[in-house]
């Protein structure tokens, strides 16, 4: 075996480590170049403050937990009472966030992690079974054992054609959710519920939240342009009707009945009776002119 001989001076080296040789002995010029490009900054160091940012400056962020969804469509994001930044979570069994903590704790998870000290990561204590006696009313995962195969229960939570309704809008934990998907399909399959449809609609409207009450906002709502905006509106389906009846009467003078001439105010053998109603032509009414606030129907 052949092996060629790189000179170097004072060593003998082979060619197989020239090119680890050859970065060993550039490392110097490479480190002066980096250590070059970094004593051109300011000194001392604290002129670099100054232009930090409000949040780099602030030490730990705080970010608010991700709070649970499903309050309604108004107060979706929002926690239970007034406005409040610690969110409960809903917990599998009782000691589950100590023991979450102390699989952290183990696996070296929570070195410098600042949200276990401060209160806003706090929640409730639940070390032991209460009511151990049963006296109290039994919690909501009792209820849904009970109740989410029963379709006048579930039929709550769909909406008229049988579809869910959008999650955002249903007052359920995530958990529940899923059950109630799963035995409304099994009960379609089974063929215990109808697959369109929902037949206890008309019971359960009582208690769903009605639509659109949620973004109702009083403060948006301006009487001046919503009335406009009907008078426009009004005014160019009389003025449609208008034509269509013109039309139809330039063609025969029976074309019309006698009722939908009594209906529309004009009946022509008694013009006499009527002369105290409402002129029939409704732009050239001085009266419209004269609406405070109103746009002129002349458009």
């Amino acid at each position: 075996v052949t092996v060629s001989v790189l000179y170097w001076p004072g060593k003998m080296l082979p060619s197989s480590l020239g090119a680890a040789a050859t970065r060993r002995a550039a490392g110097p010029a490479l480190t002066a170049g980096a250590m070059d490009q970094f004593l051109t900054a300011r000194q001392p160091w604290d002129a670099y403050i100054s232009q930090a940012t409000r949040e780099d400056a602030t030490p730990y962020p705080a970010k608010l937990n991700p709070p649970p969804m499903y309050r309604g469509p108004k107060r979706g994001m929002e926690g239970w009472l007034f406005k409040e930044s610690v969110q409960l979570h809903y917990r599998r069994y009782p000691d589950e966030h100590i023991l979450t903590n102390m699989g952290r704790w183990r696996a070296g998870d929570t070195v410098d992690d600042i949200a276990l000290q401060q209160f806003r990561g706090a929640q409730p204590f639940l070390a032991d079974i209460e009511d151990e006696n049963g006296f109290k009313t039994p919690s909501q995962e009792t209820y849904l054992k009970l109740n989410y195969k029963n379709p006048a229960v579930f039929s709550k939570f769909l909406a008229r054609n049988g579809q869910f309704m959008p999650l955002d809008t249903n007052p359920i934990n995530p958990l529940a959710t899923k059950m109630l998907r799963s035995s409304v399909t099994v009960a379609r399959q089974l063929g215990l519920y109808p697959r369109f449809g929902n037949p206890f609609w008309h019971r359960t409207r009582r208690d769903r939240p009605r639509p659109y009450d949620g973004e109702y906002d009083p403060t948006r709502v301006n009487v001046k342009r919503t009335v406009e905006n009907y008078a426009y509106n009004w005014l160019q389906t009389y003025r449609v009707r208008q034509m269509f009846q013109a039309g139809a009467g330039a063609r025969s003078y029976d074309s019309r009945g006698a009722i939908e001439r009594e209906q529309q105010g004009t009946h022509d053998n008694e013009q006499a009776r009527h002369t105290y109603v409402a002129p029939q032509d409704i732009e050239s009414s001085p009266a419209n002119a004269t609406v405070p606030g109103l746009m002129s129907l002349r458009g």
